[in-house]
């Protein structure tokens, strides 16, 4: 589960930030792309957090890779509407940062409050941990540190606001 966190919350916003393109392919454009980014972020982490899935993925090494891939490019896509400098308003941007941490966010919840483990890979995991706890722990990871990343970017949304806000008023003020 770490390894879905670092993908998801690390490594998808600092890919959006390094990317060198900062023109917005005409496929970004309009809300569309904003739905369908945050849709298929939440599907893919709703799908590969069920059990059969989840399970599959651990025992069956391509498969694996398949659900890191998912995650990883479905983060991206979201990340690109939060944080690349995209023509979505203020609004847009902090709405798709809000509806792309609370799915995180709620199955964080759920798996860190299951009174059973939901995973048989679990079972079998070499961890110090019991299943229970061990997969509670992710749930945590998932419910807590996970939400910062989408805090800190909601912050620099609404400090980015109020900045640009301000020298408009600024520019306007000048021209008076």
């Amino acid at each position: 589960m770490t390894q879905h966190l670092m993908l998801m919350v690390v490594v998808a916003p600092l890919a959006v930030i390094a990317w060198p393109l900062r023109r917005v392919p005409a496929w970004a454009h309009g809300g569309a792309f904003v739905v369908g980014a945050v849709l298929a972020q939440t599907v893919a982490l709703v799908v590969w957090h069920l059990p059969g899935p989840y399970d599959a993925a651990q025992a069956h090494p391509p498969l694996h890779v398949l659900e890191h891939a998912s995650l990883l490019v479905t983060a991206a896509a979201a990340w690109w509407i939060i944080l690349a400098r995209t023509s979505a308003p203020i609004g847009v941007r902090f709405a798709t940062c809000v509806a792309s941490a609370a799915p995180m966010m709620l199955l964080g919840a759920l798996m860190t409050l299951a009174p059973n483990p939901w995973y048989a890979s679990y079972a079998s995991a070499h961890s110090s941990l019991s299943p229970l706890a061990d997969q509670q722990t992710a749930g945590a990871l998932m419910w807590g540190p996970a939400g910062i990343a989408y805090v800190l970017a909601a912050a620099w949304l609404v400090a980015t606001f109020i900045r640009d806000d301000e020298t408009r008023q600024l520019a306007g003020a000048g021209r008076g």
